[in-house]
C-alpha cells in the first residue's frame, strides 16, 4: 500500500499505520527494513510541494513522530529526497503573483488557509530531525531558519509557538549554533519576552523551560543576557508550579545550569553577582522539601543537583549557616530510605517500594562530600562529625552492590579521614570513625579492582 503505484491517500495512511505500530513497540527488528526503506521514504514523498496541504502536513508530522527517538532514522530521512529543502518550502509565504491559472489560484488559497499548520508541521519535523546529530544541526542551521523561528515566537497560535520552541530546543544543543545563529538573531530577547507573558499553557511553558535551560549553559553567550533579564525569578516560580511535573523538571534543570560553576577562574560580572544571591532562601524551605522528597525521581535528583552546585561554592559556610539544619534534615530523611541497596536476607514489601534509587543516594553523598570539604570548624564538625546517624549511613552504603554508590560512599569517608584540623588533634575524629567501622571498610576494599580512586583510599588508610 506504500507503493508509488497506489493513491497518495492510501500510501500516506498505510505509512501512518506502520509508524504507529513501530513507535508502540509491537514491531521487532525483523521489520526494520519495512520502516527504514519503505515507510520513511513514503512519508518524505508526502511532503513534496505537489501534494495537497493536508497530505504534506500529516506527512511532516508523521515523519517527526517516526524519527524523534531514532538517530539512524534521522540520518536516513536527512538524505532522503532532499528532505530539508522540502521543509523549507513549508515555511514560504504563498505569493498571489504566482497564481496565474485556476489551478495555481486554488493552490494559493489552500496554502493561505493552511499556512500556520504547514509552518507548525515543518518546525516539528525540523525539531525531530535535529534532536541528536550535531552534523545535521551544522548542515541545516542557518540565519534565515533561526530568524523564522524567532518570528514564530510572536505568533498568536500556541501550536506554532510551541513547535518553534521545540525546534529551537533541538538547535540549542549545538555549541556552534548557540554562539553564531542564536546570537546573530538575538534569540534570548524573544525567549525572555515569552517567559514573562501571561496565560501561557503548561505544554508551552515546559518546552520554554527546556530551551531556557540550554541557553543558560555555562558556554552559552545568552546566559548573561537572560540572567540580567531576571529570568532566575521566573525559573524559581516554575519550580513551584503545582500543575505540571514537566515544568518542575525543566525548571530544576535550568536552575542547575544557573548554579553550576566550573573550576575556571574566568567569571563574568553576572556570575559574580550570583554569589550574593541566596537561591536556597529564594526557593523556600517548604518548596525545597517538597521537591527533594518528591515521588518523581527525576525531580528529586535534579533538586539534589541544584543543592550540590550551591554547596560547592566559595560561600558554602554562609549557606550552611543559614540553611544547614534544613539541608542536613533532608539528607538524613533520604539516607534513612537507603536500606534496600544493601544485601538483605529479608524485608517487607512496603520498604521495597520506598527505597531510594542509587542515583538519588549518589547525589546525597556528593552534597555531603562538598560539606565535608568545606571549613572543618564552621561546617564539617557541626553538621557531619557530630551527627552519628549520617556517619553510620555512609558506612552502611559501603556495603552496596551498586559500584557508583559504593565509590561515592568510600570517597566521602576518605574526605572525612584526611581533612586536617588545625584547632585540635585529629585523634578523636579518627577514633570515632574507627568505632563505626570505617577502618574495616578501607581494609576490605584496599585491593579491590572496583574502587575508582585507590590512591585516595591508600592515603586515608595511613591515618589509622
Amino acid at each position: 500500500m506504500m507503493s508509488r503505484c497506489d493513491e497518495p491517500e492510501i500510501q500516506l495512511n498505510a505509512a501512518c499505520c506502520i509508524t504507529n505500530m513501530y513507535r508502540s513497540g509491537v514491531m521487532d527488528e525483523s521489520h526494520e527494513k519495512l520502516v527504514f526503506y519503505k515507510t520513511a521514504p513514503c512519508l518524505v514523498r508526502m511532503c513534496e510541494p505537489g501534494r495537497t496541504c493536508k497530505q504534506r502536513i500529516l506527512g511532516a508530522k508523521t515523519v517527526a513522530y517516526l524519527i524523534e527517538s531514532e538517530p539512524r532514522l534521522q540520518r536516513l530521512v536527512y538524505i532522503c529526497e532532499h528532505f530539508p529543502h522540502k521543509l523549507d518550502v513549508f515555511l514560504r509565504l504563498p505569493q498571489f503573483e504566482e497564481a496565474k491559472t485556476p489551478e495555481s489560484l486554488r493552490k494559493f488559497k489552500e496554502e493561505v488557509a493552511h499556512h500556520d499548520e504547514l509552518v507548525t508541521s515543518a518546525f516539528l519535523a525540523y525539531a525531530a530531525l535535529l534532536s541528536n546529530e550535531e552534523d545535521l544541526r551544522k548542515n541545516v542551521a542557518s540565519d534565515p531558519l533561526v530568524k523564522r523561528l524567532v518570528e514564530a515566537l510572536d505568533s498568536k497560535l500556541e501550536e506554532v509557538r510551541t513547535a518553534a520552541i521545540q525546534c529551537l530546543l533541538s538547535l540549542s544543543r549545538s555549541i556552534q549554533v548557540l554562539r553564531t545563529f542564536f546570537q546573530n538573531q538575538e534569540v534570548w530577547k524573544s525567549v525572555l519576552q515569552l517567559a514573562f507573558r501571561d496565560s501561557v499553557s503548561d505544554r508551552e511553558t515546559a518546552a520554554l523551560c527546556a530551551l531556557i535551560a540550554n541557553l543558560l549553559l555555562e558556554f552559552s553567550p545568552s546566559r548573561s543576557q537572560l540572567l540580567d533579564g531576571h529570568v532566575l525569578k521566573k525559573i524559581l516560580d516554575w519550580c513551584k508550579n503545582p500543575s505540571s511535573i514537566n515544568i518542575r523538571r525543566n525548571a530544576l534543570y535550568a536552575l542547575a545550569n544557573v548554579t553550576f560553576r566550573s573550576n575556571s577562574p574566568d567569571r563574568d560580572e553576572t556570575d559574580t553577582k550570583l554569589f550574593g544571591i541566596d537561591v536556597l532562601g529564594m526557593i523556600g524551605g517548604e518548596t525545597l522539601q517538597n521537591l527533594a522528597m518528591s515521588d518523581d525521581e527525576v525531580t528529586k535528583v535534579r533538586t539534589l543537583d541544584v543543592m550540590t552546585n550551591l554547596l560547592s561554592l566559595e560561600n558554602i559556610e554562609d549557606l550552611m549557616g543559614k540553611h544547614g539544619a534544613l539541608v542536613i534534615q533532608l539528607l538524613i530523611t533520604i539516607l534513612a530510605r537507603s536500606t534496600n541497596h544493601l544485601p538483605q536476607s529479608g524485608g517487607n514489601e512496603s520498604q521495597q517500594q520506598q527505597a531510594e534509587s542509587p542515583q538519588v543516594l549518589c547525589a546525597v553523598l556528593r552534597i555531603l562530600r562538598n560539606i565535608i570539604e568545606a571549613d572543618l570548624v564552621k561546617t564539617v564538625r557541626d553538621f557531619v562529625i557530630q551527627n552519628r546517624q549520617i556517619l553510620v549511613k555512609i558506612v552502611d552504603l559501603c556495603k552496596s552492590e551498586n559500584t557508583e554508590l559504593l565509590n561515592e560512599a568510600i570517597n566521602c569517608l576518605c574526605c572525612l579521614v584526611t581533612i586536617e584540623d588545625e584547632h585540635e588533634s585529629n585523634l578523636s575524629r579518627i577514633e570515632l570513625l574507627r568505632s563505626i567501622g570505617v577502618f574495616r571498610v578501607f581494609e576490605n576494599f584496599k585491593t579491590s579492582s572496583i574502587i575508582y580512586m585507590p590512591e585516595k583510599l591508600k592515603d586515608a588508610l595511613e591515618y589509622f
